[in-house]
């Protein structure tokens, strides 16, 4: 085989182990900023979704002290009535 030959293959596999190796890399880089930005979103959804149920429990909170200081209220309950 004549040189020119092999120098032209060597530097085509060369190219391609280059490339090769480059594309491994941007691809890497690419899933591992995705994978970033799905955690950030579900960590932001995460948060929300314990805010919305904080919230909601100091609500209830709220309403059964304010049942809890009716007189009316606390009596029925305590006595098992039921007037509809």
């Amino acid at each position: 085989m004549k040189l020119l030959p092999k120098i032209i293959s060597i530097s085509l596999l060369a190219a391609l182990i280059v490339i090769s190796t480059i594309g491994f890399f941007v691809f890497s880089t690419l899933k591992y900023d995705r994978l970033q930005t799905i955690q950030k979103g579900m960590n932001s959804d995460v948060s929300f979704i314990t805010s919305q149920l904080n919230e909601q429990q100091r609500k209830i909170s709220d309403i059964s002290q304010i049942i809890a200081r009716n007189r009316q209220v606390n009596k029925a309950l305590s006595l098992f009535e039921n007037r509809g």
